[in-house]
């Protein structure tokens, strides 16, 4: 009888040490399936440009989240959400190149600043899913409360719907580890929304959401002086940012914050360096500290900015706030390469790439006359590079791609004869 109890306790002995390293370890297909609806998408909006500016459409930035409670308390980078609180720049700089840039005090007198074409506040539309499907999602509007340099963090908060009214639906909330305990080695897996497509806000909707598997490789005080980012080997790319890091026990113990300048180790800041950033909301940080909160080992003191929006200059517009591009009508005449006499009737079409649609678009087009004179409509833009398309019955196709200029509006066309 004693043989036997004693080979019941070996047994369940065994069968709870599997049950602990099951528990401790990394499991990424787990995470995914029980915490996708708690990682967001952070797209950033400024109505006021999107009236005016059909480049833009008020559409900006973007960025990654996560809720961290059921009533839609989210933490992202400040990087992500920073035009929010700052204000943004949407300039031409001394190349003729279109950027922008968060609002800092005195940019507006840099050498490299041609003209400002606008400036503003964007706002933060929260993506968030219900559901595996492309479309199985809600749109929500959010207000920012604090951000720090010190550990590239900013807390948000969900406010309405996209309609302004008030969230009906309990928000996945994410379970937090603790980032100080975390060790060099250690597997981590990173979730977030990266681009796959440039474009506008609609396509931007479209990027559905990844995880990469890495290790922790030790920390980086060089950018996080206070605490050190976590340095990790797992793929981090644009928009990543503000997305949440998983550790070996399946908690959040850090947010992504960017990649490595000469490699591709990637930088973390670790959760609990948001401790501090809740702390000026103390109903927040009370309800945090209960869902697994810890505040760091080192209490060294950081600055926290609320996030309210803070006051911008006055600045002096160029091309009246709308940079729009200059534009051309497109005439020409076609004729026949073996006769030299005009063709009738010929389809002239001017394309451009698409990188959305991985094709090519009709954006003028036209019909020759009896003298083969043509006039294309639209205008298009001078100064770019276009694919020109010619066809007419009973001749060979004309593909060619030409650049449009004051000097080369007017094009020339001949076909050859089909043989």
């Amino acid at each position: 009888m004693m043989k036997i109890r004693i080979l019941f306790s070996i047994t369940v002995a065994i069968m709870l040490l599997m049950q602990f390293q099951a528990k401790a370890q990394i499991n990424p297909t787990q995470i995914s399936e029980d915490y996708y609806k708690g990682v967001v998408k952070i797209l950033l909006f400024d109505p006021v440009l999107a009236q005016i500016n059909e480049e833009t459409l008020g559409f900006l930035d973007r960025g990654s989240g996560f809720i961290v409670s059921e009533d839609g308390i989210i933490f992202t980078n400040k990087h992500v959400i920073e035009k929010c609180v700052y204000g943004y720049l949407y300039y031409q700089d001394i190349y003729g190149d279109k950027k922008l840039e968060t609002y800092s005090q005195g940019m507006e007198n840099r050498y490299d600043l041609d003209c400002i074409l606008f400036d503003g506040y964007t706002i933060p539309i929260v993506q968030v899913y219900y559901g595996h499907g492309p479309n199985d999602y809600d749109l929500y509007l959010a207000e920012v409360l604090t951000l720090s340099d010190a550990s590239d963090g900013a807390v948000l908060k969900i406010v309405s719907d996209i309609d302004g009214n008030p969230p009906t639906k309990k928000f996945t909330a994410l379970p937090l580890g603790n980032s100080d305990k975390v060790k060099k080695g250690e597997d981590l897996v990173v979730l977030g929304y990266p681009v796959q497509y440039q474009g506008n806000f609609d396509l931007a909707l479209k990027d559905m959401m990844t995880y990469n598997k890495g290790y922790h490789n030790g920390l980086d005080y060089v950018f996080n002086e206070d605490y050190g980012f976590i340095k990790t080997d797992a793929s981090i790319n644009e928009a990543n940012s503000g997305g949440p890091v998983f550790g070996k026990d399946n908690t959040v113990i850090g947010i992504t914050s960017s990649k490595g300048i000469s490699t591709d180790i990637g930088l973390i800041g670790g959760i609990n360096c948001m401790y501090y950033l809740c702390a000026p909301e103390s109903n927040i940080l009370t309800k945090l500290i209960s869902k697994g909160l810890s505040e760091p080992s080192k209490t060294d003191n950081i600055t926290v900015t609320k996030g309210t929006p803070k006051s911008m200059p006055k600045f002096a517009y160029c091309q009246d706030k709308v940079s729009t591009p200059a534009t051309t009508t497109v005439t020409g005449v076609i004729k026949s390469a073996d006769t030299g006499r005009p063709i009738k009737d010929a389809v002239i079409g001017i394309l451009i790439y698409d990188d959305s649609i991985d094709d090519f678009v009709l954006v003028s087009g036209g019909i020759s006359n009896a003298k083969g004179m043509f006039v294309l409509d639209p205008d298009v833009e001078l100064g770019k590079e276009y694919g020109v398309v010619c066809m007419a019955t009973g001749y060979q196709d004309l593909t060619e791609v030409v650049k449009i200029t004051e000097s080369s509006k007017f094009l020339s066309l001949t076909l050859a004869k089909a043989r």
